[in-house]
């Protein structure tokens, strides 16, 4: 973004906070949360046209999920559910989705909302893991792995739903949603009022303050078996984060990689996964 951008938006916010708190926080929101990439391009389709495309709607809002089935005739692996993170899409899975599917499980991987072949201009945690849960309505889910976002919105959905999965499975995750806006904060150069009016507007919309949407919060009341997978290089989410979270949750297992940073795509990661969710 272009230095006079980034003066005029940080102008335009710092102003607009002290006229209308809620009607900026609204905006400053929106402007975070409009993906600029994420959607399929032709090799994304040409993986994800191996599964079974179906969709779960909810307030006018489809989203898009994908049902690879068990291989071989196999009944014997669980059903594992794959959530991906932030400007990215099903297709991310490619590699694990295969290596998943050779330990006999059926894998059903759900395209976030703005994301992918979901609908919607805009994302949030909060709206994501209110998906994860019509879709589990529909079919019963084992195990759930979440990527950064979506593995936070998927502790979100646990957190909210107790012994409705088996195991979940966090990578490079990110320990609150506080943290995350308070970094864009910080990189656009909003004043703290900026801040305050995001904090009001997520309470007025989802019933509860910003502070409350906190991964290692929420993970001192979840008891379903959790293996936490971060990079000790990811320069996206700083692995003090996935630590905080381990430390909460109680029973987790950590897995630190190294030289994976936040992709976390490599042999050793889906080894750890399958025997986690095998076993």
């Amino acid at each position: 973004m272009h230095p006079l951008i980034f003066f005029c938006v940080r102008h335009f916010f710092n102003t607009f906070a002290l006229l209308s708190q809620k009607n900026a926080g609204h905006m400053a929101l929106q402007l975070f949360a409009k993906p600029r990439k994420g959607k399929l391009l032709p090799k994304d389709r040409t993986f994800l046209e191996t599964a079974a495309w179906r969709s779960v709607q909810s307030d006018g809002l489809r989203v898009r999920y994908y049902v690879w089935e068990r291989t071989g005739g196999t009944h014997d692996g669980p059903t594992v559910l794959l959530a991906h993170g932030w400007e990215s899409n099903s297709a991310r899975w490619r590699n694990l989705v295969r290596h998943l599917r050779q330990k006999g499980c059926q894998v059903v991987a759900l395209d976030a909302p703005a994301h992918g072949d979901s609908g919607g201009k805009v994302f949030s945690a909060v709206v994501y893991s209110q998906f994860i849960q019509n879709l589990a309505e529909q079919i019963q889910i084992d195990v759930a792995i979440g990527h950064s976002a979506g593995g936070m919105a998927l502790t979100f959905f646990a957190n909210q739903h107790p012994n409705r999965l088996k195991k979940i499975i966090l990578m490079g995750v990110p320990h609150s949603l506080a943290y995350i806006l308070d970094q864009y904060a910080d990189f656009i150069g909003y004043a703290p009022r900026v801040a305050k009016a995001m904090d009001v507007y997520i309470r007025h919309s989802f019933g509860h303050p910003l502070s409350y949407y906190s991964t290692e919060e929420m993970a001192k009341a979840i008891e379903t078996p959790c293996l936490i997978i971060h990079d000790e290089g990811d320069k996206t989410i700083p692995l003090a984060g996935a630590e905080r979270i381990h430390k909460n949750w109680r029973g987790s297992q950590f897995f630190k990689t190294k030289g994976l940073g936040h992709g976390l795509q490599g042999s050793s990661v889906f080894e750890v996964i399958s025997k986690f969710v095998i076993t």
